[in-house]
């Protein structure tokens, strides 16, 4: 089985302090990256590593409210990017389940995660700060 992104994150380095415990699970988490121009494949590397779901409980262990993992889980609703001193803006429509992408002049429909993962990549767009709302 292919490890995850955040396995590194459950055995920090021997130097590090284990990060406290999360006495509640948050409704939105916010995850932020480097807004610089990254080469073509940093960007496919960073977006390779994305997915649509982010569960807190492979981070941090919930303590306090019994919550159980699935209560832990978050879905990707926006994706800020940066390209060139310029910002653009993934975001999921619920009502239609489509990816739109914002940006200075226009709104366009990207589609479904693929299609936002390949336009990043093909338009060198930096993933920057990634918004995920807890589900349901």
């Amino acid at each position: 089985m292919a490890k995850s992104p955040l396995d590194r994150c459950n055995n920090p380095p021997t130097t590090a302090k284990n990060p406290q415990p999360l006495q509640q699970v948050p409704n939105f988490a916010c995850v932020p990256g480097t807004p610089m121009q990254a080469p073509k494949d940093a960007i496919r590397g960073t977006v390779e590593a994305l997915g649509e779901e982010l569960d807190l409980s492979q981070v941090f262990c919930v303590t306090g409210t019994g919550a159980s993992p699935p209560a832990c889980r978050h879905r990707l609703r926006s994706v800020l990017c940066y390209f060139k001193h310029h910002y653009s803006v993934f975001a999921h429509n619920e009502e239609t389940g489509q990816w739109l992408l914002f940006d200075d002049e226009d709104v366009q429909l990207v589609g479904q995660w693929a299609d936002v993962a390949r336009a990043m990549v093909n338009k060198r767009l930096q993933p920057s700060l990634l918004f995920y709302e807890r589900a349901a």
